[in-house]
């Protein structure tokens, strides 16, 4: 398997763990903090410091590798991530884990297996967890205090500079998630590698949503209902090989992206590093967007309105002037053939 090839799979098994441990918390966690229900929310918690274990099984299951090396992988990219801390000789769950070495440990763990799977054979189940789980483990967390520290100045970086220009900064974050989505790269996975938050995590969200609505408008007429409305309920990524062969189709997608993620950060939109780049799936970005203006008739219609209705709105103008007018791009570039 050529290097690129891993990579994509292990991005995309990245996705896998991170949809299925922080959906929970960043749903079900927000209702109970509001509901004071301490057990959801203690739930919700465990769910999310798994996070790194869920990578694991995610890149092994994209790698087809075996029960027994995918729990090997799993276990070292769980150790790797330093979700695990020792208090008073317990052992501690912290957060998430840095997603970026979860991931960095996850790829190593990967190669070591095919470097090794064929010379231990018969001796794999005393081999491999020590050579993956242990070995590979202690790897990660030796890295660890490096990738976190240029994690760290990424994510001040980006704070800094929102604070400066944020109307600016909004729309770039907008239409860099705007793109994101449509690639093999997880929105999400991003969003917590550089802890994304405040207004950033916001026009984050608000540049998916533009990805989401503009691309289902966009191929309305080529592809039957259930494909059309995959971007918005499900994912915009099923428009990947159409923005490959054609990457012009973004165009009318950015320009939305970059008007929702001025006017995002104009009206203080914000979010979490747990919330961005998951736009309008499960409501996230919504609800997490009115967690921080507060749950009132206004700010509800003014969340609606930039999460849905603007988007629709925008969506519609841009590929109206871009297909019908400056005739740039076509209806039959965002077929869906599948």
């Amino acid at each position: 398997m050529k290097i690129k090839e891993l990579m994509f799979k292990i991005l995309n098994g990245m996705s896998l763990g991170i949809v299925a441990t922080l959906i929970p918390s960043a749903i079900l966690g927000e209702i109970a903090k509001i509901l004071n229900l301490a057990s959801i929310l203690n739930l919700t918690r465990i769910s999310t410091s798994l996070l790194p274990f869920a990578i694991g099984t995610g890149v092994s299951y994209q790698l087809s590798f075996t029960p027994l090396e995918s729990i090997c992988v799993s276990v070292a990219t769980f150790i790797g991530s330093g979700v695990v801390s020792f208090v008073n000789g317990n052992i501690v769950l912290t957060g998430t884990g840095d997603v970026v070495n979860a991931g960095v440990t996850a790829f190593i763990a990967s190669l070591a297996i095919y470097l090794f799977r064929d010379k231990v054979k018969g001796l794999s189940m005393v081999a491999l967890p020590i050579l993956i789980s242990t070995a590979v483990g202690w790897i990660g967390l030796n890295l660890l205090p490096y990738v976190s520290k240029v994690n760290g100045v990424i994510g001040l970086t980006i704070e800094e500079v929102v604070k400066m220009q944020p109307l600016l900064t909004g729309g770039i974050i907008a239409i860099i998630f705007s793109i994101l989505i449509i690639s093999p790269f997880s929105t999400v996975g991003i969003a917590l590698a550089v802890n994304l938050s405040g207004i950033a995590a916001g026009a984050a969200n608000l540049g998916v949503c533009a990805a989401a609505f503009g691309l289902a408008l966009a191929g309305l007429k080529v592809n039957p209902i259930g494909i059309t409305l995959v971007p918005v309920l499900g994912s915009a990524k099923i428009q990947m090989a159409n923005f490959v062969k054609n990457p012009l189709i973004i165009v009318p997608i950015v320009i939305n992206a970059f008007t929702l993620g001025v006017l995002g950060a104009l009206f203080n939109i914000k979010g979490t590093a747990f919330s961005a780049g998951f736009g309008i799936s499960g409501l996230i970005g919504p609800i997490n967007a009115l967690n921080h203006l507060s749950w009132n008739l206004k700010n509800i219609v003014l969340v609606f309105t930039l999460f849905i209705i603007l988007p629709i709105v925008f969506g519609y103008i841009c590929n109206f002037i871009f297909i019908n007018k400056l005739v740039l791009i076509k209806e039959e570039d965002y077929k869906v053939t599948i």
